[in-house]
C-alpha cells in the first residue's frame, strides 16, 4: 500500500525518529523561546525573531530542526487520492513528487511534483503565536511559564501532505491560523500517523 511504501522512503518511522529525549527537546525549546522572547527588542530585531523561511531567518532553523520530532503529520483527502489513484506513482523520488523550485502549479505537475509538506501553520506564525504566548505570562516565574510554554507548543503546529493545488491556495494566506487554513482548501485531514517530518 502506498502508506507503507511513503513511510519507509521518507524514512520518518517514528521508531526510528523520535528521540528517546523527547521530552529534553520540548523543555529545550521552551527554554530557549522563553528566555528569547520574555524580553521586547528595537524594531529591527523585533522583526528578526519572529521570521520564518528557514535559513533566511536567525530563529526559525531552531524550530525546524526540533519540532520535527513532536510535530504530528496529516494528510488530505485530496492528497492520498492522488496516492491511492496512482499506485506507480515512484516515492522514492521524494524530492519531485513533494518539491521543486517551481512556484505556479502547472510549472510544479511539469516537474512531476504533485504533493506538498506543509507547515500548518506557517513558520513565521508559528513564532509570532509564541512570542505571543510568551508575552502573555506577566504573572508567571520563569519555571511556571517554560511549563506552560512547554503545553503550548506541543500542538501549535502539524505538517500536512496536500495538494500542489491546495498549497498554491494556502500560499496566498500564511498569516492565520492553522483552523482557517484548513477551512480555505475545503477538505478533511486523517492522521499520517508514524510520520514525524518537516
Amino acid at each position: 500500500m502506498w502508506k507503507n511504501a511513503l513511510l519507509e522512503d521518507l524514512g520518518y518511522l517514528a521508531e526510528a525518529k523520535i528521540p528517546a529525549d523527547v521530552n529534553d527537546i520540548l523543555d529545550f525549546l521552551s527554554c530557549i523561546f522563553y528566555s528569547l522572547y520574555s524580553k521586547k527588542y528595537g524594531d529591527f530585531l523585533e522583526k528578526e525573531i519572529i521570521r520564518g523561511g528557514g535559513g533566511n531567518s536567525p530563529i526559525c532553523p531552531i524550530w525546524i530542526n526540533l519540532s520535527k520530532y513532536f510535530v504530528k503529520t496529516r494528510i488530505s483527502s485530496e492528497a492520498k487520492k492522488i496516492l491511492d489513484n496512482n499506485p506507480d506513482l515512484n516515492l522514492n523520488k521524494r524530492s519531485a513528487l513533494f518539491s521543486s523550485n517551481q512556484k505556479s502549479v502547472e510549472k510544479r505537475k511539469e516537474l512531476g511534483q504533485l504533493l506538498h509538506r506543509d507547515h500548518n501553520p506557517s513558520n513565521n506564525y508559528v513564532l509570532r503565536k509564541i512570542r505571543d504566548e510568551v508575552r502573555s505570562y506577566n504573572n508567571l516565574t520563569v519555571e511556571e511559564g517554560i511549563s506552560k510554554l512547554k503545553e503550548f507548543i506541543k500542538t501549535i503546529q502539524t505538517i500536512d501532505i496536500i495538494t500542489v493545488e491546495q498549497d498554491e491556495i494556502r500560499n496566498k494566506h500564511n498569516d492565520i491560523s492553522a483552523k482557517e487554513r484548513d477551512i480555505l482548501i475545503n477538505d478533511t485531514f486523517e492522521s499520517a500517523e508514524g510520520i514525524i517530518y518537516t
